[in-house]
């Protein structure tokens, strides 16, 4: 909602005499009307007003931890400034046009801004949680909201780069308001507030993470040849990449973020200033093509070049003839590049296939003499002029990981390249956990710190009288149910609470939660001196009901988390490791050599592995993804009637469809699958003790 009005300062009654003599007084008006009660703390771009109980008198008097908030705000707000080269209009008339931070009841949700002009409102209870990060160096920083809802303020491109939608076809507006306020914040943040932090506070922050995989999503998409601004941005399909998106941030506003920021990064953060004066001269969008016509010039003009097939054929934009003919006349590239995927793919399953579509900042299928060119152990895995891939799990041959040298080839001379490495996701350990974990805390009092993969979580500050907290250390494992996982590990805890608290280890997100036994009060392991073994396994499908939501997924956005409630925790040895025997011949499926297939002889039949490799070719499923009906067709008569049972077979295990030999012996097979949702289904064709499982995707 856009309020048509500025708040104001009603009044200031000067300077609060006695131990506040930092802070004035004065009555705020907010974008609803109400009056408050506020203390002010003017900044060089900012006032702060904090309504009159939020603090107590001792945080009040703390004048170096209210400077220092006041400045952390203040580096936001600079860093929009910097970043668009405007400044909104209003802000308060007091004190110079600056611009307002009230804390207090907010006039609408948890905190508010205004559209286009200066000021935002901020829910009380986040004060005494950024004062917290500040006072005790904690590994949260709430203070981001604030950040966000400058971005409200410095959305002066309204109608410009918003897609026209219809709400009866479930349409959105593209997302790009919540992407420029992404951006603006998180440029913000990294460049003038994360560099402020103490060593100590710049570990394991969430904003950090959710940097990172706004980036990861811009590759998702990219890797993604079935996403387009139309599917993706305007109705909200889902990007199904567990490596790439593995937070599911898939409504419109994630997308448009992860597009903008990846570009943003992609071109090493260009001026946006010719952004938007460019943007300003074109006229409100009529369509969705228009709109992406006008991000598309703006930014070309603000990289400074023809980005045509960038825009076009990289980000799959459509847009008007004029945008296009305005870009065409900018510098050519002169160089093509390769746009660098992440460093490291993962198997979560050996019966996945991953995409690894080369793209480059000039892609085009019709540039004269470009080869996309991907090599195992420089032997050619594949070349072409599109780029796409889908590695199999064949790909590891009998290694753990593999990899892979990605090459960008003109006139048959490399001009670019990188590697990937891929993964077995056999066993993650503490080591890879604290490279990308993020720490989660209730009420801000959390503090993690890493010595020698010996992880302490506490709770800021130490003692009795300290308000307990539920930290918990978190990193990304996505998960598909059907899948025997084992965490494990060593943990001391100690609690502030004087009856309550515990420390363990858990798979858990917004589908469910699964742990270890808890280690404090209410046990038998309570002696604080002591680390304690913790370990639990168990298969997601037996504790997870799948409803309409989950079904629409290939894999479940969980995280593995430490966790330490009110109170204090030393984690050691620690890991989450795959213990999946598909075929039940006593080899874990990352380590048989034959996963889909009962075997002795390394998991495989005792048959030759050309055989086997036949038995695992003889079988089509088409087409796939599928539709409304699958079809089965077998090479040959032996080959068919060798299989005893064939069965479809959900994510969470669920058998769907079951048929037996004389359903098989017909010939051709064909199922309806018309009443299955879209999501990741098995086909498994049985015979005595031997299996074979073929994956395949519903997709209407």
């Amino acid at each position: 909602m856009r309020y048509l009005f500025v708040a104001l300062i009603m009044f200031v009654v000067g300077s609060v005499q006695g131990q506040f003599t930092h802070l004035k007084e004065g009555k705020y008006k907010a974008f609803n009307g109400t009056e408050h009660e506020v203390y002010i703390l003017e900044g060089k771009f900012t006032v702060l007003l904090l309504t009159k109980g939020l603090l107590v008198n001792s945080q009040l008097s703390d004048t170096a931890i209210l400077f220092k908030m006041r400045d952390e705000i203040d580096g936001y707000y600079q860093g929009y400034k910097e970043l668009f080269g405007i400044e909104p209009v209003g802000g308060n008339p007091n004190y110079q046009n600056k611009t307002n931070v009230f804390f207090g009841p907010p006039s609408c949700g948890a905190a508010c801004g205004l559209l286009g002009a200066k000021g935002v409102e901020i829910g009380g209870n986040f004060l005494v949680n950024i004062y917290n990060e500040i006072k005790f160096q904690t590994n949260v920083h709430p203070m981001v909201i604030v950040g966000y809802e400058f971005g409200r303020n410095f959305f002066t491109l309204g109608g410009k780069v918003l897609f026209p939608f219809d709400t009866k076809k479930n349409e959105y507006n593209g997302g790009f308001a919540e992407a420029f306020a992404n951006l603006g914040y998180l440029e913000s943040y990294l460049k003038n507030v994360y560099p402020t932090f103490s060593e100590k506070r710049k570990q394991f922050q969430e904003t950090n993470r959710y940097h990172t995989n706004l980036i990861k999503l811009f590759h998702a998409y990219i890797n993604d040849t079935s996403k387009n601004p139309f599917n993706s941005l305007q109705l909200g399909t889902i990007v199904q990449d567990y490596n790439r998106n593995p937070w599911h941030l898939n409504i419109p506003s994630f997308m448009a973020s992860g597009i903008l920021v990846g570009t943003y990064n992609l071109f090493n953060k260009p001026d946006l200033k010719n952004f938007l004066s460019t943007a300003s001269l074109r006229e409100n969008a009529t369509s969705s093509e228009y709109a992406m016509g006008t991000i598309a010039l703006g930014l070309s003009k603000a990289i400074n070049l023809d980005l045509n097939n960038y825009f076009m054929n990289v980000l799959k934009f459509k847009y008007d003839d004029k945008a296009k003919a305005e870009i065409s006349i900018l510098p050519k590239i002169q160089q093509d590049k390769l746009i660098r995927d992440l460093n490291e793919l993962y198997f979560i399953t050996p019966f996945d296939s991953l995409r690894l579509n080369i793209r480059s900042i000039n892609y085009s299928t019709t540039n004269a003499g470009i080869k996309y060119v991907l090599k195992k152990n420089e032997e050619i895995v594949s070349s072409s002029i599109h780029g796409n891939n889908i590695l199999n799990y064949g790909i590891f041959g009998n290694q753990d990981q593999v990899t892979l040298k990605v090459l960008l080839i003109q006139n048959d001379k490399e001009i670019d390249s990188y590697e990937i490495i891929v993964k077995k996701r056999k066993k993650i350990e503490a080591d890879v956990f604290l490279k990308s974990a993020w720490l989660y805390s209730g009420s801000g009092l959390g503090g993690v710190s890493n010595n020698n993969s010996q992880v302490v979580i506490e709770n800021i500050p130490n003692t009795s009288e300290t308000t307990a907290d539920h930290n918990i250390l978190k990193f990304s494992y996505p998960l598909i149910p059907e899948r025997k996982i084992k965490i494990s590990g060593q943990v001391k805890y100690k609690s502030f609470a004087k009856d309550d608290g515990f420390a363990k280890i858990t798979i858990g997100g917004r589908f469910g939660l699964i742990g270890t036994e808890n280690i404090g009060f209410g046990t038998e392991k309570m002696d604080t001196s002591k680390f304690y073994d913790i370990s639990f396994t168990f298969k997601w499908a037996d504790f997870f009901k799948p409803s309409e939501e989950t079904m629409l997924y290939d894999y479940l956005d969980l995280n593995m988390q430490l966790e330490s409630y009110r109170g204090s925790a030393i984690f050691k040895n620690f890991y989450v490791e795959d213990l999946t025997d598909t075929d039940n011949d006593g080899f874990l499926d990352f380590s048989d050599n034959c996963p889909k297939t009962f075997g002795t002889d390394k998991g495989c039949p005792l048959v030759s592995s050309n055989e086997y490799l036949d038995i695992q070719n003889a079988v089509k499923i088409y087409p796939n993804p599928v539709g409304n009906s699958i079809n089965i067709s077998f090479s040959s008569d032996e080959i068919r009637n060798s299989i005893g049972s064939i069965q479809i077979v959900d994510v969470s295990g669920r058998i769907l469809f079951q048929g037996d030999k004389t359903f098989i012996e017909q010939g051709e097979v064909n199922i309806n699958t018309s009443e299955y949702p879209n999501g990741t289904y098995f086909l498994q064709l049985k015979n005595d003790n031997k299996s074979h499982m073929f994956k395949f995707i519903i997709l209407k």
